[in-house]
């Protein structure tokens, strides 16, 4: 715990490095379609394993209401897996509600993990309010 508190604390300062919104992370494993845990890189010697939820999106659940969205929860987890190489830049990390969770904006290659998602069907764009259903 003390851990995840020094990271928030570290992550939400705006004085560890001049580029102190971008940090570089190692991904460990895709959790699901809006999930990721990572090894992050704020700064040399500090590398904690923390897990990420994809900012400003909502993607079916894995332990979803119906048939359907645990079906669509796989194929979204399964093409946020194929779209994500070993290695990521987190931007606008922020402390999360969801679990324990950061948020971040999560970037591979230029491409924002998010709107990637958005545009293929697996998500849709989330403000932190009501979520719609993904069953019929």
């Amino acid at each position: 715990m003390k851990i995840i508190l020094t990271l928030i604390i570290l992550l939400l300062s705006k004085t560890a490095y001049a580029n102190e919104s971008v940090i570089s992370a190692t991904v460990l494993r895709i959790i699901d379609g809006d999930t990721i845990e990572v090894k992050a890189h704020p700064w040399p010697g500090f590398n904690p394993v923390i897990k990420i939820r994809l900012l400003a999106i909502d993607t079916p659940e894995l332990k979803g209401k119906c048939p359907q969205e645990k079906k669509l929860a796989i194929q979204a987890k399964e093409y946020l897996t194929s779209i994500t190489p070993s290695s990521v830049m987190l931007h606008e990390v922020q402390y999360g509600k969801y679990a324990g969770r950061l948020l971040a904006e999560i970037h591979a290659d230029d491409i924002n993990l998010s709107n990637a998602l958005i545009e293929k069907g697996y998500a849709r764009a989330y403000d932190g309010g009501q979520r719609q259903g993904w069953c019929p």
